[in-house]
């Protein structure tokens, strides 16, 4: 008797349509019984995925708009380097950002004062 149900599902099975996973979003929703691991499941609004995945702080951003205004940036990243073992802005912390932001002010400063003088 277990025989016919297994092949009355079988049979069911061909008649509905079949799920298939394509393209960016798309979601699979079904009924599974007994052991289930679940690879990736992931779904967002593009929006909210650009604000959830920000791997900087708005300070940080600040900073990296000041450093691309300098015309040596590469000063600023041994300098960065040199003090805090890092060249990525990504990877400081709050007190080294503003140290570091500190820093590139200093030298805007000085810059503004050699094209007066």
């Amino acid at each position: 008797m277990g025989e016919l149900p297994k092949q009355l599902l079988a049979w069911i099975a061909k008649l509905l349509p079949k799920q298939k996973v394509q393209g960016n979003g798309a979601i699979q929703v079904g009924k599974v019984s007994g052991n289930v691991t679940i690879v990736h499941v992931t779904h967002a609004p593009d929006s909210q995925v650009s604000k959830a995945t920000s791997l900087t702080t708005p300070e940080q951003r600040e900073v990296l708009g000041m450093i691309r205004k300098l015309k040596n940036r590469e000063a600023v990243f041994s300098w960065m380097q040199k003090s805090f073992g890092t060249r990525m802005v990504m990877d400081l912390k709050p007190s080294e950002v503003l140290r570091a932001r500190r820093y590139i002010e200093t030298i805007n400063r000085r810059m503004n004062k050699e094209k007066l003088g």
